[in-house]
């Protein structure tokens, strides 16, 4: 299987870097899968290159930068790199997570698992547990769940990390 993984950045180049080296880890004990990392650099005011010097990737085939001109924020940047991947990267799944450690490595096989037990194809979602994030930013992501809910009728309980088979398109 080949497997592209994505990720937005903006200017947290550090903690992408050690993510990269976790994924590295985790797919050192998977042989039957061939794994691409593509960074987005969703217009970072600094640059990856010096970040990378110490991680060394065994198991991970290719790690690149997909350079933004201007940060678009983080829907739109995954959305242009899956773009990206339709028209110019081979590849059968796609894993979306964010760089900046939030999503765990050890997760990916998971949800690729879950996905190959599926009969038909299917976007496959990480359903999101407890976040990390300031009492600010839990008061308006509490509103705009509550607000979600009411225009559509559903709840939601996930956020970017997920598996998504190219058979979709």
């Amino acid at each position: 299987m080949r497997l592209v993984i994505i990720m937005p950045v903006f200017n947290d180049w550090e903690a992408a870097a050690e993510l990269c080296a976790m994924i590295d880890s985790e797919f050192a004990k998977i042989a039957a899968v061939t794994v691409n990392i593509l960074m987005i650099d969703d217009g970072s005011s600094r640059s990856p290159d010096q970040c990378f010097d110490g991680v060394r990737l065994d198991s991970v085939e290719a790690l690149s930068v997909l350079r933004l001109r201007r940060n678009l924020g983080h829907q739109r940047a995954i959305a242009v790199a899956l773009g990206f991947i339709q028209e110019r990267v081979a590849c059968d799944v796609v894993v979306v997570m964010d760089a900046d450690g939030e999503d765990r490595p050890a997760d990916i096989p998971k949800l690729l698992e879950h996905l190959h037990r599926s009969p038909h194809p299917v976007a496959v979602f990480a359903e999101r547990g407890k976040r990390v994030e300031t009492l600010t930013f839990k008061i308006f992501y509490t509103c705009y769940r509550v607000l979600h809910f009411v225009l559509t009728g559903r709840g939601i309980r996930i956020g970017n990390f997920s598996v998504l088979p190219m058979e979709l398109k």
